[in-house]
């Protein structure tokens, strides 16, 4: 085997597409021996650049470095492609979904849905095997995709609060002599920098002066408070409660809402009217109350839900079964049902109604049945030109 020393750069040759290996003064250096490079045989220019096995690499580069081989067809056939070669156009076709990809050996263009697409890396053969760039499966198969992402070499100053800088952030607010125990979390997010400061590192990479810092709304009871915390000095820079608001609905309100109906025996009693004997059947659906200057007996200042409820009947589909006309008031504050508004009452329609599918019964298959039998063998009669006795089969 001739042992080729150093190769110092790759060049493509437009004419026909090879990739040639050059070495010191543009010329390939094998042990002692010269060989120059002005316009190598296919065979030899195949042979210098197919230097590959598994893991193999070679001179051609990719994203300027050495391109790593892979064996063409077993690559695309475990990615789910099927693979043909075309003997007569000296190409292979490559299917996958919606992608139809035609690529001859030693060419940097494909074509893919009719359209070219450049490749980075031909692909060349080694022996009888054909090799690929191990980025030809993104290259070819994602080129009619809009990117939608870049790798970040550097942190963008709007990038969302990190997981270790949201459990910083709690642990200032917890550290700060305003806190309660009991006070909740519902919502922490960036605080973010001037608009201003984000163009200049945009557009002149200049680094936001304003360092990452986080906004936190807690919720004491029933009061908000708006807090600003800076994660670099470690130290709250504002705690603002705010008047006449509400804090938002938290997921544990759900759960919350959903035993204090399950307990209830007033709105047991209202179930029984709509036929519902158990109340464990029935699903809650918490909404916010809205306020009316409290014409509805309901106080701006308390936190409360309004619930509507539907039945689970086991079709796995409990909207079909709205529990009409029956609304309790839940105050999350008492933890307790304070009013039950009532209309006349409407059947639960009770008709399962599964949108799973689990009440389709399933079809009958059209399958052709194919029936097998064993094939018969008579002799047939003698031919008058040879007299042999030929066999016909019979199925």
């Amino acid at each position: 085997m001739v042992n080729w020393g150093p190769v110092k750069r790759a060049h493509h040759n437009n004419n026909g597409g090879n990739v040639s290996l050059m070495g010191d003064g543009g010329k390939m250096v094998a042990n002692t021996t010269t060989i120059k490079t002005k316009r190598l045989p296919a065979a030899i220019a195949l042979a210098l650049g197919l230097l590959i096995g598994a893991g193999w690499q070679t001179a051609a580069l990719a994203h300027g470095a050495a391109a790593h081989m892979v064996p063409l067809q077993k690559t695309l056939e475990e990615f789910g492609a099927s693979v043909q070669w075309d003997d007569y156009a000296r190409m292979f076709v490559i299917v996958k979904d919606g992608a139809y990809v035609k690529v001859k050996p030693d060419s940097r263009e494909a074509i893919v849905n009719g359209k070219p697409l450049r490749l980075q890396v031909p692909v060349v053969f080694k022996g009888k095997t054909a090799y690929m760039s191990d980025e030809f499966i993104n290259e070819v198969f994602q080129s009619g995709l809009d990117q939608t992402f870049a790798v970040e070499h550097r942190a963008h100053p709007l990038n969302p609060l990190s997981a270790a800088e949201i459990n910083a952030a709690v642990a200032i607010i917890k550290a700060a002599p305003e806190y309660k125990n009991n006070v909740r979390f519902t919502e922490i997010s960036l605080r973010e920098p001037e608009k201003s400061q984000v163009w200049q590192f945009v557009l002149g990479g200049r680094d936001v002066q304003q360092p990452r810092q986080a906004d936190i709304t807690l919720l004491d009871g029933v009061h908000v408070i708006e807090t600003v915390v800076d994660l670099q000095q470690k130290k709250v820079l504002s705690w603002q409660p705010i008047k006449d608001a509400q804090g938002m609905v938290l997921l544990d309100d759900f759960a919350s809402v959903q035993s204090i109906i399950n307990a209830s025996k007033e709105y047991a009693e209202a179930l029984k009217k709509h036929g519902v004997a158990d109340p464990s059947k029935v699903i809650t659906t918490p909404l916010t109350v809205g306020y009316f200057d409290g014409k509805d007996g309901l106080q701006q200042d308390q936190r409360l839900l309004k619930v509507v409820s539907y039945l689970d009947v086991g079709d796995g589909n409990y909207w079909a079964h709205p529990i009409e006309n029956l609304v309790a008031v839940v105050d999350l504050e008492q933890k307790k049902i304070i009013k039950i508004e009532e209309g006349p009452v409407i059947p639960v329609p009770m008709k399962p109604t599964p949108y799973d599918g689990r009440d389709r019964k399933a079809r009958k298959s059209n399958r052709w049945i194919l029936l097998s039998r064993k094939a018969k063998t008579t002799p047939s009669p003698a031919t008058p030109s040879t007299g042999r006795t030929g066999i016909s089969t019979c199925i």
